[in-house]
């Protein structure tokens, strides 16, 4: 069953088309790049995947997850913590609105912390802006903190996910200090 999306989110075909659109710019503005010449206002792109995650990030439009299981794992594996955490986010936004890949993803390896990750900060992004979000988030902690645990205690990105998932939630202070 789809679940009903908040009247302020566009269609998701809408943001798949306007993700690819910008993949398709930044790979035209980087081919026309070999050519010095001034930038021009349709070549600036704010906030464009860069080159790890592009690849990703069409991987999952075909409903394919190793690109985005490998960037994950690597970052992990390098302690790219600040890569890691905007690729997760990424990652979950884009899941939000083309889950397969992911669902394929947990199916194949349920215990991947990376899928646990992504799989996790979705839940507290589809729950966040939902009215109910203090009873939906309170639901999903345990999740989000299982995330955490499966990743190792070096891995604070989960964390993260799991301090957003209790502020959200109102929790109390000792829930935060658990």
């Amino acid at each position: 069953m789809a679940e009903p999306r908040p009247h302020n989110h566009p269609e998701p075909s809408a943001v798949v088309l306007a993700m690819l659109r910008a993949f398709l710019r930044t790979a035209a503005a980087r081919a026309r790049s070999r050519a010095p010449r001034p930038a021009q206002d349709d070549d600036v792109l704010l906030d464009a995947p860069d080159d790890r995650l592009a690849p990703a990030l069409v991987a999952a439009a075909h409903g394919e997850h190793g690109p985005a299981a490998r960037l994950l794992a690597g970052t992990r594996d390098d302690s790219e913590w600040d890569h890691r955490d905007r690729y997760a986010t990424r990652l979950a936004a884009f899941a939000r609105f083309r889950s397969e890949w992911l669902d394929t993803w947990r199916a194949t390896a349920p215990d991947d912390p990376d899928a646990l990750l992504v799989a996790a900060r979705l839940a507290v992004h589809r729950h966040w802006d939902s009215p109910a979000r203090t009873e939906l988030l309170r639901q999903v902690i345990p999740s989000v903190v299982a995330a955490a645990e499966t990743a190792g205690p070096a891995d604070p990105v989960p964390w993260r996910t799991a301090l957003d998932a209790a502020r959200g939630a109102g929790a109390e202070h000792a829930e935060f200090e658990r």
